[in-house]
């Protein structure tokens, strides 16, 4: 109500006018005051006004006319009584009939009426008094002093406005905080000082939460310049923050240090505490998205400890939730879901919407990597409808990639490519590398496994870069995670020529186990190293490569590692090595379908080599139905292909017809010369040139 008025046809609106000029004088001033109320509301108010304003003891029976004359509805009884007019066209006429002047003294005397009788504490009371104080202000604006309204309201109206903006903000509502910022920047009508810097300082903030960059720096730097003009160090200190953040969601890390190193010294001078720790907890984020792990934990622990001591619960929330993802980035998933479950505990507790979404949107990709895919689906259904809400794209598309992944590797690759396909549209949109990188390289390796080999590739197509640059390069480590993605999606081709020459773009060999714990990538890697390996036909090579990863896991388990090793040892001619990494799968809640289908082959191909043929005809048969189950297209041909061979070698009545079969659904990916067959063969005792 009261942002814009409906295009009426001059008929239309002419007809309704001339109906209300019809009515009784009482009934047209209640009306009025109705439409100034808005579309609907209780009756309690309407009674209040009617009183108030215009002398009215009992406003019942003028209520009832209305009724009666089809131009407002009642509804409940007592003090849940509500009105609402049955038409929004004869509100929007009844409202545009009324001069500005009264409009303004109507929206004045409702909101000094709330403000004086209701809770003030409620969000809807909160938003209902800005209305009507904002809109009074803005008709004061327009048409000058009104009698009966002070001469001081829009000074009021944006004391409101800054206190709906902030609880806007507080409720995770950043789209409604944004709206009510700009209308505040409006009342104020360029008057410069302090509460104008903090009405742009708030914009740019929901902005920035927005991912819409660039408006969100125009902002922030507006700030900026001018708490510095006006030599106002707090007001400077709040804009730097946000700048910074700004920066960091660019991509501008060098910029965005400087920013934080000279809010650093701001808030020093000022004796600061608060602005110390969330300067230390913003300089560990940044370290944090230029993988720089180290620094970033220490930082961030730093800024724990000091919101700790200041007792501020919300720092202590983000800084437990930025250390969460600290650990998870470093492979220490137990370590981050105890502190995202603080994390989210205490944001529940101080009321903390957006913060929570955020703990248990990291939660939800913690247990996904610790095994709970399932779970990990729910969790990112419950979280998107809210994300949905807020608007934050970045949030959405993150949790777009975790829904898509989880179905990737449940064995529903088409509902995958639906939800990828979704978050690499917002992160191209919000221009957000990060998420990109993430989106797409995912949805390459789904469209791989449903068949749409060169497409998915295609995606999967970004240039290599070594690890050891990567690391101080954001956007080539970007480049590396995408290439190792590719690298997984070749090995799971058997595409040995191409798989080699992008092992050696990495500059990928054999390493020492860490000595501390796994990066994530690091057994991805290791396992791709091993089953090119293996597709060479260096089964002995691949064990080399594999089986010090998994003791070095040890005793945990990594269904990845334990399936691909299982097949070396298979391959190598260790058939009781084999079967042993292979239950290890069989029996993880975490493994994937993949997993458990390659596992599966090389406990069938093992048992085939001690002889027991018909156990091993048994694990074919469940190898299939499982693969059978999804719609990975690849994986269902190369379980066929290992069922074919396996047939042939104990003398399968069908082996022949088996193997044409197999043959046919290979041919149809183009994958006649899949490293595949090698291994498989190998595994059963024959040399790789057979």
């Amino acid at each position: 109500p009261g942002t814009g008025s409906i295009e009426l046809p001059d008929t239309l609106r002419g007809l309704v006018a001339a109906r209300l000029d019809g009515l009784e004088p009482d009934e047209r001033r209640v009306l009025d005051d109705c439409a100034v109320l808005g579309r609907r509301g209780p009756v309690s108010a309407i009674e209040v006004m009617a009183h108030k304003r215009l002398g009215i003891e009992d406003v019942a029976p003028v209520l009832s006319a209305l009724v009666a004359k089809e131009l407002l509805v009642l509804k409940g009884r007592g003090s849940r009584a509500t009105w609402a007019f049955r038409s929004d066209v004869v509100r929007e006429v009844a409202y545009g009939t009324l001069t500005k002047a009264d409009r303004a003294r109507s929206h004045h005397g409702i909101a000094m009426w709330i403000e004086a009788h209701e809770d003030t504490g409620r969000d809807d009371m909160v938003d209902r008094i800005t209305h009507h104080y904002a809109r009074a202000a803005q008709l004061v604006a327009e048409v000058g002093a009104v009698p009966g309204v002070p001469a001081d309201v829009a000074d009021v109206a944006c004391a409101w406005v800054e206190r709906a903006a902030v609880r806007a903000e507080q409720g995770d509502f950043p789209i409604v905080a944004e709206r009510l910022y700009s209308e505040g920047l409006r009342l104020l009508g360029g008057h410069l000082g302090s509460r104008h810097r903090r009405f742009l300082t708030g914009r740019a903030r929901t902005l920035s939460e927005q991912r819409e960059l660039a408006p969100a720096r125009s902002d922030a730097v507006a700030a900026v310049d001018e708490a510095r003009a006006h030599d106002d160090a707090p007001d400077l200190g709040a804009a730097l923050l946000v700048l910074a953040d700004v920066e960091q969601k660019e991509g501008a890390w060098d910029a965005s240090e400087a920013t934080l190193a000279e809010a650093a010294e701001l808030f020093a001078s000022l004796g600061d505490a608060s602005g110390q720790a969330e300067v230390q907890r913003r300089r560990g984020f940044g370290a944090l998205f230029r993988h720089d792990y180290g620094t970033a934990e220490r930082l961030l622990e730093d800024a724990l400890a000091r919101f700790e001591a200041l007792e501020d619960r919300r720092g202590v929330a983000w800084a437990l939730q930025n250390l969460a993802w600290c650990a998870f980035y470093t492979g220490r998933s137990d370590d981050a879901e105890v502190r995202l479950r603080r994390s989210a505990d205490t944001f529940a507790e101080i009321g903390d919407k957006g913060g929570l979404g955020w703990a248990l949107g990291l939660l939800a990709w913690t247990r996904y990597h610790q095994g709970y895919a399932v779970e990990a689906g729910e969790m990112a259904e419950n979280v998107l409808d809210e994300v949905r809400r807020r608007g934050d794209k970045w949030a959405l598309g993150m949790m777009l990639v975790l829904l898509g992944s989880v179905r990737l590797w449940t064995g529903r690759g088409s509902d995958a490519i639906t939800s990828l396909e979704e978050a690499r549209a917002l992160f191209t949109a919000i221009d957000d590398e990060f998420g990109g990188v993430q989106a797409t390289a995912t949805l390459g390796r789904a469209l791989v496994a449903q068949g749409r080999i060169d497409e998915g590739l295609d995606l999967l197509a970004g240039p290599a870069a070594s690890s050891a640059e990567s690391a101080a390069h954001p956007d080539e480590r970007a480049s590396a995670f995408t290439a190792l993605v590719r690298l997984g999606a070749l090995v799971h081709l058997g595409d040995v020529e191409r798989s080699a020459r992008l092992l050696e773009e990495l500059g990928t060999a054999q390493q020492e186990m860490p000595s501390s714990d796994l990066i994530v990538g690091d057994t991805e890697r290791t396992v791709a190293t091993g089953l090119h390996l293996l597709h060479s036909g260096d089964a002995a090579a691949a064990v080399a490569a594999l089986e010090p990863l998994r003791q070095w896991i040890a005793p945990r388990v990594n269904p990845n590692v334990s399936s691909a090793t299982a097949l070396a040892h298979v391959a190598a001619g260790d058939v009781e090595a084999a079967l042993l990494a292979a239950g290890e799968v069989e029996e993880h809640r975490g493994a994937t379908y993949l997993d458990r289908v390659l596992a599966g082959v090389a406990r069938g191909l093992a048992l085939e080599r001690r002889g027991e043929s018909a156990a091993a005809g048994a694990t074919f048969d469940q190898v299939r139905a499982a693969a059978d189950a999804t719609d990975d297209r690849v994986t269902r041909a190369l379980s066929a292909c290992a069922d074919a061979i396996a047939a042939s070698a104990r003398g399968e009545a069908d082996a022949a017809e088996r193997r044409c079969e197999a043959d046919r659904q290979l041919a149809e990916l183009g994958l006649e010369e899949t490293g595949w067959r090698r291994a498989f063969a190998m595994a059963l005792g024959l040399s790789p040139a057979a």
